[in-house]
């Protein structure tokens, strides 16, 4: 009698089973990943940069980093100096990085000067506390351009 329950049991689970499928043994295929739209022109494949939304700050610093992988350092720029106005922090360290990274930007496009603006921009704007964490990476910024502009004085007195 036992048995025949135990059975009984055994063949219900498993007609439940059959009837309802097995999801864990189904064998689909996984998706394939969305492929990155391109445009061709005579330079060869160059992204085209989209986003979903302007206001979502990870979004907007994303696309900047992208220009910037791409070689178009003055659009990535622009970019930086509009999230550092229109997104605030609590400490304020999110706009005194995106205006760092502007700097690096335009030093990346050869533009020293507005490189160098920027930089005493950014100094005189820090609070002394801000100042004092920030002085190592301000110190290399400074010492990024000021080689940068050397270099290109020598460039330039090499070729007269």
């Amino acid at each position: 009698m036992k048995l025949r329950i135990a059975m009984l049991s055994i063949v219900s689970v498993i007609t439940g089973i059959s009837l309802s499928g097995c999801y864990w043994l189904d064998s689909k295929e996984p998706a394939k990943p969305g492929m990155q739209e391109t445009t061709f022109s005579s330079q060869g494949a160059v992204p085209i940069f989209r986003i979903k939304n302007r206001n979502d700050a990870k979004e907007v610093i994303s696309l900047a980093r992208s220009l910037s992988n791409a070689g178009r350092y003055k659009e990535s720029a622009s970019i930086y100096l509009d999230a550092a106005k229109r997104f605030k922090s609590s400490t304020g360290n999110f706009a005194i990085d995106c205006k760092m990274a502007a700097v690096r930007e335009f030093w990346l496009a050869g533009n020293l000067v507005k490189a160098s603006q920027l930089l005493d921009k950014l100094e005189k704007e820090q609070d002394i506390y801000n100042r004092a964490s920030e002085t190592d990476d301000i110190r290399r910024l400074r010492n990024m351009l000021r080689e940068s502009e050397n270099l290109k004085k020598q460039i330039a007195a090499s070729k007269n």
